[in-house]
């Protein structure tokens, strides 16, 4: 391949999955709103919908977030074994920076966060009572 071709699908590939990442932090997002206002619903949610939510929905999509995360990580490791370019490289190991920043974003999110709302849910629960 040639070198403009070597970034061009480098740069196409990041595209793809900043693109995916947004949107499941998007959906990610979206359940948390919807965690807090059912925990300040009134009368609140029941405390095993809240749980429900927080585990069978928010926690799979921040998984599934650092997941992608990681694959793109693989990915690109892979893309500099098979490019000759050296500018393409450079893009690429910037590439595996960038997702490996957010892949320990993204875990600091799942424990913080997860922490943060099951202290909200056992909070609200123990106030209804």
């Amino acid at each position: 391949m040639s070198e403009f071709t070597d970034l061009i699908a480098v740069y196409s590939l990041a595209i793809v999955g900043i693109v995916l990442m947004f949107h499941v932090y998007n959906l990610t997002n979206q359940f948390g709103e919807r965690m807090v206002a059912a925990a300040q619903a009134d009368p609140p949610a029941p405390k095993w919908f809240q749980t429900r939510m927080l585990f069978r929905m928010w926690l799979p999509y921040q998984a599934g977030g650092f997941l992608i995360e990681v694959l793109h990580i693989i990915v690109f490791l892979e893309v500099i074994e098979h490019v000759g370019n050296e500018g393409a490289k450079t893009v690429a190991y910037l590439l595996i920076w960038s997702f490996a920043l957010m892949a320990v974003m993204t875990v600091m999110t799942m424990t913080l966060g997860l922490s943060e709302y099951r202290k909200g849910l056992l909070g609200s629960q123990a106030e209804a009572d």
